[in-house]
């Protein structure tokens, strides 16, 4: 039998880590509702739902941290159990993760209306999650961890990581192809496109490290739960990428929306004949192509 710190100790130790994004995660969904009054109904309910399921998802792995840890001290059978909690947090994760997925092939789709791009990254989005929620249903009937070494559950939970990997950058390289393509010669335009596909770059680069980080966690540290870790971390970080995107666009778009002053003063030399003063512009420059990038990006 494993002992509690082989197999609970990088759980632990990745749980508190998911708990600081978790945080971070409440304090931009507190940015985003009071800045959020020209949003659709649709998407601010998305949000509230985001902000639900991660906090019954961090309170389930609080029970989880428990069973394997302080009960296991007095009955260190529960070390080998597959606990209750288990199934509901990877069914969590589960909705939490398609929320974000749909979100993001969504502006995808509006943003390049290219239909057979948005249909094969539904067809992956599927796969993923069937092969997920066949995980989830099996630690629901399962009793023990030795269940998990089975080669079909080793499949199952290789093709989940695969198909998390192919589409997270499958998103982010569509998203960062068609900026770029569509990029504008105006500066400020310019630098807001910049902006946009280093946030895709980074979010795809780093969620698809974390799903290589619980591949290898996986299989290089078997009896061990610190894959089970990692996959908090991961949805967890997921939901701060959703408002980071939708926190990033009122910045993004009152920068876009202020007003560019031209002052005649800086290029005047000597008085005009006609004993003028100088002139200021004030030339407003809410380009409507680019707010509609920040709103489908």
């Amino acid at each position: 039998m494993s002992s509690i710190d082989s197999l609970a100790g990088g759980f632990i130790e990745s749980y508190s880590i998911g708990c600081i994004f978790y945080g971070i995660a409440i304090s931009q969904g507190y940015v985003y509702f009071r800045t959020c009054e020209r949003d659709p109904l649709w998407m601010k309910w998305m949000a509230g739902t985001v902000l639900v399921l991660e906090t019954f998802h961090t309170a389930f792995y609080l029970r989880q941290m428990y069973f394997y840890t302080a009960r296991a001290v007095a009955n260190p059978l529960n070390l080998g159990t597959v606990d209750w909690s288990v199934s509901i947090c990877l069914v969590l994760e589960i909705v939490i993760e398609m929320i974000v997925d749909v979100f993001y092939i969504h502006r995808m789709w509006s943003f390049t209306k290219n239909v057979v791009l948005a249909a094969f990254m539904v067809l992956i989005l599927l796969a993923r999650h069937a092969t997920f929620l066949y995980i989830a249903a099996q630690t629901a009937i399962s009793e023990s961890w030795v269940d998990f070494e089975r080669p079909v559950m080793k499949a199952n939970v290789l093709s989940t990581l695969c198909l998390v990997i192919v589409l997270d950058i499958t998103v982010a390289s569509t998203m960062v192809y068609y900026l770029n393509r569509g990029r504008s010669a105006m500066r400020r335009t310019r630098g807001v496109v910049t902006w946009l596909v280093m946030y895709y770059v980074n979010t795809g680069v780093i969620m698809a490290a974390l799903a290589v980080a619980i591949l290898i966690a996986y299989l290089a540290v078997p009896g061990s739960l610190l894959y089970a870790g990692f996959i908090n971390i991961y949805a967890k970080v997921m939901a701060n990428s959703i408002f980071g995107a939708l926190n990033s666009r009122q910045v993004l778009r009152a920068k876009m929306a202020a007003p560019v002053i031209i002052d005649t003063n800086a290029y005047a030399h000597e008085p005009t004949s006609y004993g003028m003063d100088s002139i200021r512009v004030e030339v407003s420059r809410e380009t409507r192509k680019t707010i509609e990038l920040l709103d489908k990006s």
